[in-house]
C-alpha cells in the first residue's frame, strides 16, 4: 500500500495547530532546498523510468494478436528482447533513483539532527531542568525519523505514483477510449476505501509508535534505575508493568497488521470488478454486436494496467493523511528549534580577563518562578583568591548562587561581575573555562579514565594528569587497574564507587586549573580517609584561586577565608568559622546540632541529644573554648 507513516507522541499529546501547515511545510522542505539538483534528476528519473515500465504493457497486445496470431517467431523475440531491456532498465533506474532519494533524505536528517543537537548544546540550564530527556530524545530520533520516511519514501512515492497514474491513463486512453472509460469506473470505489480507511490507518499507526515508545521509556528506566529497583524489591511490579505497555504494544500491532491485511483484499476485489466489467464489455460487444475488435492481447493488456492502476489512486488518495499526520511532529521539531534560549552570548560578548578572581553580586534579584522569589536585592563582595563557603539548610539559596556565577541561569535584575565585568558582556565558554565545577553527583562519560578526567583541557599533558591524580590521592588505585587509565567505566561510571567517581570528578575540575573553583558538596560521597586526602589537597589547590564551597558537613569548611549563611536567600551570617561559633545564631545551630564537645575538649556526633541539651553543652564548651583545638584552628 505505498507507504505507512507513523507518529511519535503521547496519547495527551495531540497536534495543537499552534504553527500554520504552511510555516511547517516551508521548515521542513528548507532542508531539501540545497539538494535541488538531485531531486530534480531523481524526479526526471521517474518520469524516463515510468514510460519505460510502460512499454512492456504496450508491446503484450502486440505478442499476443500479431506475434502469436501469426506465428510471427522474429516479432515475438524481438518483443520479448525489448520486454527484457525494459525491465532491466526499470529496475536499473529505480535503483539509482532509491540511492538518490536515500542520498537527500538521510542527507536532509543528518543535518536536521545536528541542528537540533547544537540547538540542544547552546540550551541553558533552565530548558534542562523544565523538560523530560525521554521527550526531547523522542524529538531526536522517533520525529525525525517520521519525518526522515516523509521526505525520503513518502514525497517521492507520491511523485512517482502521480506521473505513474498519468502513464497509466495515457496509455489505457491510446489502447481504448472505450475500455479506459468502463476500467475508470472503479475510481470512485477506490477514492471511498482510501478516505474510509483514512482515519484507522492514522489512528492504529498513532498507537503503535506511542505504545513502542512507552516500552523503550519503562525499559530506559528500569535499567537506569535497576538498583533502586533491586533495594526496594520491585521486580514483580517493574515486570507486571512491563508487561502492561508491552501488552499494549503488541495489541496495537496487531491492530495494524489487521487492518492492512483488511485493506489489501478489498483492493484486489475493486481490482477484480474493474477487470470483469472490462471482460464483459468486450465479450458483450463481441457476441451481441459483433464487434471483434476487442482482441486478447488488448484485453490482457487492460487486466495489466487495471491490476497497477489502482496502487497509485490509492497513495494518492492516502497522501492528505499522512501529511497531516507528519505535522505532529513536524510541529514538535519546530517548536524545538525555536525554543527560545534564555542564556546566551551578547552581540559583542568578549573574553574574560581574570586578574585576582573577584566576584561582586550588586543588587541581584532572582526567582525560577516569578511568584517565589529567591534572592532580592543580593549584594555581596568575594575577594579574590580566597575561599568562600555558602551554608544554610536545603532550600536556601546555596545552589542557586553558583548557578548564577557560571550563568546557568540569568539574573532577573542587577549585575554580577568578575574583576570588574559584568558576566554578561564576556562569552559563556570564556567564562565557563576559568570556573572548575565538582557537583555533589559526578556525572562521568562513557569512555577511559583518562578521557573523563581530560574532558574539560583534552590537550592536557599526560603528566600533568598523572600530577593531578596524585595531589587528589587517586592516582595508585588507578595504576592498580588492571587497564590503568585506559579503563572505560562505562556509562555514568557505573564501574566505579561513587566515592572513585567523586575524585574522579575533582580531578577533572583541578586538570583546566581554574581561575574560581566551585565545590558543590563535593566530598559528600567520600569516605573519611579520601575526605582527609581532599582536604589535605584543598590546602594546596585553594592558594591563589577564588573558590566557593558549599557544605553541609561543616567540619569541611572550618579553614574557610568566609562563611556566608543563607536563609530564603539572604544573608543572616557573615564571617570566619571562629567568630560564628561562638556567635548566637543559624551558624552556631547548624554546628551544635553535628558536634557536640565534651569537657576535655574531645569531639563526638551524640545525635541524641536534645536542643534544650545541646546548649547547655555548648555553654560548657564556651567556658573551655580558650584551650579546645578548635579555638586555634
Amino acid at each position: 500500500m505505498g507507504f505507512h507513516m507513523h507518529l511519535s507522541r503521547d496519547d495527551k499529546e495531540k497536534r495543537e495547530d499552534l504553527v500554520a501547515d504552511r510555516v511547517l511545510a516551508g521548515f521542513t522542505f528548507s532542508y531539501l532546498r540545497k539538494y535541488k539538483k538531485l531531486i530534480s534528476i531523481a524526479i526526471l528519473l521517474i518520469v524516463i523510468g515510468t514510460v519505460i515500465s510502460l512499454i512492456p504493457l504496450l508491446l503484450i497486445e502486440k505478442v499476443f494478436d500479431e506475434d502469436l496470431a501469426n506465428d510471427d517467431r522474429s516479432g515475438l523475440l524481438t518483443s520479448m528482447l525489448v520486454m527484457v531491456i525494459a525491465y532491466i532498465l526499470t529496475w536499473v533506474i529505480q535503483f539509482i533513483r532509491i540511492v538518490i532519494i536515500a542520498k537527500v533524505g538521510q542527507s536532509s536528517v543528518y543535518q536536521l539532527r545536528n541542528d537540533m543537537f547544537n540547538k540542544l548544546q547552546n540550551q541553558s540550564q533552565e530548558y534542562f531542568d523544565r523538560s523530560q530527556s525521554g521527550k526531547i530524545n523522542s524529538r531526536m530520533t522517533n520525529d525525525v525519523d517520521t519525518i526522515s520516511e516523509f521526505l525520503g519514501s513518502g514525497i517521492v512515492e507520491v511523485i512517482a505514483s502521480g506521473f505513474e497514474l498519468i502513464g497509466i491513463v495515457a496509455l489505457m486512453l491510446y489502447l481504448d477510449i472505450k475500455l479506459s472509460l468502463i476500467s475508470f469506473l472503479i475510481i470512485p470505489f477506490l477514492l471511498l476505501l482510501s478516505w474510509f480507511f483514512r482515519g484507522p490507518v492514522r489512528r492504529v499507526a498513532t498507537k503503535t509508535r506511542v505504545t513502542i515508545a512507552k516500552v523503550t521509556s519503562n525499559l530506559s528506566e528500569n535499567i537506569s534505575g535497576a538498583k533502586e529497583s533491586k533495594t526496594f524489591g520491585r521486580e514483580k511490579e517493574n515486570q507486571r508493568q512491563f508487561d502492561q505497555v508491552n501488552k499494549e504494544n503488541y495489541q496495537a500491532s496487531m491492530k495494524a497488521q489487521t487492518l492492512f491485511a483488511l485493506i489489501f483484499p478489498f483492493i484486489s476485489i475493486i481490482a477484480a470488478v474493474g477487470i470483469m466489467a472490462v471482460l464483459w464489455f468486450a465479450g458483450y460487444q463481441a457476441a451481441v454486436v459483433g464487434d471483434t475488435k476487442y482482441s486478447v492481447g488488448l484485453i490482457t493488456a487492460f487486466m495489466l494496467l487495471i491490476q497497477r492502476f489502482f496502487r497509485p489512486i490509492f497513495t494518492l488518495s492516502m497522501f492528505y493523511s499522512v501529511f497531516q499526520s507528519a505535522l505532529a511532529s513536524m510541529e514538535r521539531i519546530y517548536l524545538f528549534m525555536n525554543e527560545p534560549i534564555k542564556v546566551e552570548d551578547s552581540k559583542d560578548a568578549k573574553e574574560i580577563k581574570i586578574i585576582n578572581g573577584d566576584i561582586a553580586f550588586d543588587k541581584v534579584n532572582f526567582s525560577y518562578d516569578k511568584k517565589v522569589p529567591i534572592f532580592e536585592d543580593l549584594s555581596l563582595g568575594v575577594q579574590g583568591k580566597k575561599s568562600i563557603a555558602l551554608v544554610g539548610h536545603t532550600g536556601a539559596g546555596k545552589t542557586t548562587f553558583i548557578r548564577m556565577i557560571m550563568r546557568f541561569y540569568d539574573v532577573d535584575q542587577g549585575e554580577i561581575f568578575i574583576d570588574g565585568q559584568n558576566i554578561k558582556d564576556v562569552s559563556l565558554s570564556s567564562l565557563r573555562k576559568i570556573i572548575g565545577f565538582v557537583p555533589q553527583e559526578p556525572v562521568l562519560f562513557n569512555g577511559t579514565i583518562l578521557d573523563n578526567i581530560k574532558y574539560g583541557n583534552p590537550e592536557v599533558l599526560i603528566d600533568e594528569v598523572y600530577d593531578a591524580c596524585r595531589l587528589v590521592g587517586i592516582h595508585d588505585f588507578i595504576m592498580d587497574l588492571p587497564e590503568q587509565y585506559e579503563t572505560i567505566v562505562r556509562e555514568r561510571g557505573k564501574r566505579l564507587s561513587m566515592g572513585q567517581r567523586q575524585l574522579i570528578s575533582f580531578t577533572r575540575a583541578l586538570i583546566v586549573n581554574p581561575s574560581v573553583l566551585i565545590l558543590d558538596e563535593a566530598t559528600s560521597s567520600l569516605d573519611p580517609i579520601a575526605e582527609i586526602r581532599i582536604q589535605q589537597a584543598l590546602e594546596k589547590l585553594l592558594v591563589d584561586r577564588t573558590s566557593i564551597i558549599i557544605a553541609h558537613r561543616l567540619s569541611t569548611i572550618r579553614k574557610a577565608d568566609r562563611i556566608i549563611v543563607l536563609e530564603n536567600g539572604k544573608i543572616i551570617q557573615d564571617g570566619t568559622h571562629k567568630e560564628l561559633v561562638f556567635t548566637k545564631g543559624k551558624y552556631q545551630e547548624l554546628y551544635l546540632n553535628q558536634f557536640i564537645y565534651k569537657k576535655d575538649g574531645g569531639e563526638t556526633e551524640d545525635p541524641g541529644d536534645t536542643k534544650h541539651e545541646m546548649m547547655k553543652k555548648h555553654k560548657k564548651m564556651m567556658k573551655i573554648k580558650k584551650t579546645h583545638p578548635m579555638h586555634g584552628d
